[in-house]
């Protein structure tokens, strides 16, 4: 990996950890406002309590640590293996263009040699196709009038 992708990759884990940790933070904030206030709990409460959490973190964050906060701790291990995941899982699926369309991945138009390739369509000419086609018509009109069904024009 060049250094201009490594840098890109560290730049995109870094903000995707930051964002999880915010993440966490409103998330343990708002169950810890609602196991408070329980059926009280309103707009007013819920923008404070967010508000007194995302002000100052590093408070909130040692009052976790001090209290020993286990959703704390699995949210600090989802926020930094996640986006790792994510990161790594991500380059492994990825799939090329193809080249030869504007297509990504295995779909593709096909080449005409592969529509008529197999049973998919006969090739015949358009004359032959017309001449058919006039047949079946002429055949379905006696059909019907065999059967009394129409009247054709004289």
């Amino acid at each position: 990996m060049d250094k201009k992708k490594l840098k890109r990759t560290l730049i995109v884990y870094a903000i995707s950890v930051i964002v999880c940790l915010i993440l966490v933070l409103v998330l343990l904030a708002l169950f810890e406002g609602f196991k408070v206030h329980k059926l009280n709990f309103t707009l007013d409460i819920i923008l404070l309590t967010l508000k007194e959490r995302l002000l100052h973190p590093i408070t909130t964050v040692t009052g976790y640590i001090k209290t020993k906060n286990i959703a704390f701790y699995v949210g600090i291990a989802f926020s930094f293996f996640y986006p790792l995941y994510v990161l790594l899982a991500g380059n492994r699926n990825k799939t090329k263009k193809d080249k030869n369309s504007q297509a990504h991945g295995t779909a593709r138009f096909s080449t005409i040699a592969e529509v008529i390739k197999g049973n998919n369509f006969i090739v015949k000419k358009q004359k032959t196709v017309q001449e058919e086609f006039k047949q079946s018509l002429i055949y379905t009109v006696d059909q019907l009038n065999k059967a009394g069904t129409t009247k054709t024009r004289s």
